[in-house]
């Protein structure tokens, strides 16, 4: 990833984080230093976020002889690496909490259909997230445009299941198993980061909500909008 890319990331996550938090906090250093921004301060109850990153480096094998598949399949340098410094910046200078089930990290053969519809599943269980959250989802990995489907684009997990270059198992599509579920999320701030082929395709899908009209970001009125944004 390139730095200008990995800086946009983090400019990302720092509004996300920061519209929140009260103008005193907003200063992350001081004297030169960084410094951490504890959960108390956040102005949520809990945050949560799920980091998912594929190279799909040790699937290569798997695809021999076909073309098709490899094509679709190809192995990627830079996805796990994103994802684990990203994870990094949120639980060092965030806050987010990683040994308890609120910061979730998937990369590689972690990062399962199966492992990724029960983490999302926690996202939107309200017994665990209530509306004083916020919920953080990146994906870093393969995107694909699905045949014969209204829903067209598909991200695909590590154990994605291919045939003549097409996914048949182990995949999400973009509105019906992401952004339909997190919008049954009670959480009261989520953002979903997407980094894949075809990723802007969820804008054409679904009904995200537009940016705010304040220049403000200690605009206490935006901590108190509920949100559903992408990138």
């Amino acid at each position: 990833m390139s730095r200008m890319k990995r800086n946009l990331y983090l400019v990302t996550i720092c509004i996300f984080n920061l519209m929140a938090v009260p103008l005193l906090a907003q200063d992350l250093t001081r004297g030169g230093q960084k410094r951490r921004l504890d959960s108390d301060m956040s102005g949520y109850r809990k945050t949560w976020a799920l980091i998912i990153g594929v190279n799909y480096k040790d699937r290569q094998d798997d695809l021999i002889g076909n073309p098709a598949d490899q094509a679709t399949l190809p192995a990627l340098r830079n996805a796990v690496n994103d994802a684990t410094e990203l994870s990094k910046v949120l639980t060092e200078l965030y806050g987010y909490q990683s040994n308890n089930g609120q910061l979730q990290l998937l990369v590689e053969e972690k990062a399962t259909k199966s492992a990724i519809d029960n983490a999302l599943g926690q996202l939107c269980d309200p017994q665990l997230v209530s509306e004083e959250d916020s919920i953080l989802v990146f994906f870093s990995g393969h995107g694909v445009k699905l045949e014969n489907a209204r829903n067209r684009t598909a991200i695909l997990a590590h154990d994605v299941k291919l045939s003549s270059g097409r996914p048949i198992s182990g995949y999400l599509r973009l509105n019906e198993d992401l952004f339909a579920r997190l919008q049954s999320s009670p959480a009261k701030h989520k953002l979903v980061i997407l980094d894949h082929c075809y990723s802007g395709d969820i804008f054409n899908q679904s009904d995200f909500q537009p940016r705010s009209e304040s220049d403000d970001r200690s605009d206490p009125n935006l901590q108190m909008t509920k949100t559903f944004q992408a990138m």
